[in-house]
């Protein structure tokens, strides 16, 4: 069919989670300081156009605290217009000219010993705000 598949949205998103936590500094040395680690729990996504190899797309991604447990992240992958000078993008939420895919994922803290949900601590939750 010549289109993008399914799973290369998904390991898109997945490099843009690695990137943005690295942006918020949250790497192993801070998971293993705070013995707090955060793992997916539900990923769900929306396919609503295809996309196609030449295709400009740019994939986006923010996260959004649900309490000391849980972790939302929110994703977008827009289509941009071959002639655009930059990527163009609205407000979450907004209906988008080129959105290609939105989902959403659940993360939760787990401890990194015993691998149980658990609270995360203080530096855990502001570094996930930022």
């Amino acid at each position: 069919m010549g289109h993008v598949n399914n799973l290369v949205y998904l390991r898109w998103l997945e490099e843009a989670d690695m990137e943005h936590m690295k942006a918020q500094g949250l790497d192993i040395e801070m998971y293993q300081a705070a013995n707090c680690g955060l793992v997916v729990r539900q990923r769900t996504l929306e396919y609503l156009a295809a996309a196609y190899p030449g295709d400009v797309l740019v994939v986006r991604t923010g996260s959004q605290l649900l309490d000391a447990l849980r972790l939302r992240r929110l994703y977008e992958v827009i289509a941009q217009p071959h002639d655009a000078p930059k990527p163009h993008v609205s407000a979450w939420g907004q209906r988008k000219p080129g959105l290609v895919v939105r989902g959403e994922s659940l993360w939760v803290a787990v401890d990194m010993h015993s691998r149980k949900p658990r609270r995360m601590p203080p530096v855990l939750m502001e570094a996930v705000q930022r």
